[in-house]
């Protein structure tokens, strides 16, 4: 986790830990997609408000997918604020190999998220037995 915070107050765990010692270090994990089930995890992904940046630091996030054996992703958002509705998504896989960048709509995403859990299916302790 960043030293400092420039966007706005995070938790207050997040906000004791920055300061708490200097070599203490730590990231939050955006997004554990998980079986509503069983709650297996099926993928990791590291999130960020699209500003049509290029890049964003998601080295922990990999390297967590590469050890747990899980697919992992870098999604960069895009918000209607009159709308307040998501817009649009640019979605890079970022473990167990890196991809290129490519856009979805909402529905791709969704979709995208879905065969997760449709291939899970196969395997839930809750599901098949």
């Amino acid at each position: 986790m960043a030293r400092d915070n420039y966007y706005n107050e995070g938790d207050k765990y997040s906000q004791w830990h920055r300061y708490a010692d200097d070599n203490l270090g730590m990231i939050d994990l955006d997004q554990v997609e998980i079986c509503r089930k069983c709650y297996e995890p099926l993928f990791l992904a590291e999130t960020c408000y699209d500003k049509n940046q290029a890049y964003k630091t998601s080295t922990t996030t990999r390297r967590l997918a590469e050890r747990a054996k899980l697919d992992a992703y870098l999604v960069f958002y895009q918000y209607d604020e009159i709308k307040g509705v998501m817009s649009g998504f640019r979605v890079q896989k970022i473990a167990p190999f890196k991809s290129q960048m490519f856009q979805l709509s909402v529905q791709d995403w969704i979709g995208e998220m879905s065969k997760y859990h449709e291939d899970h299916k196969k395997f839930c302790i809750k599901e098949t037995g």
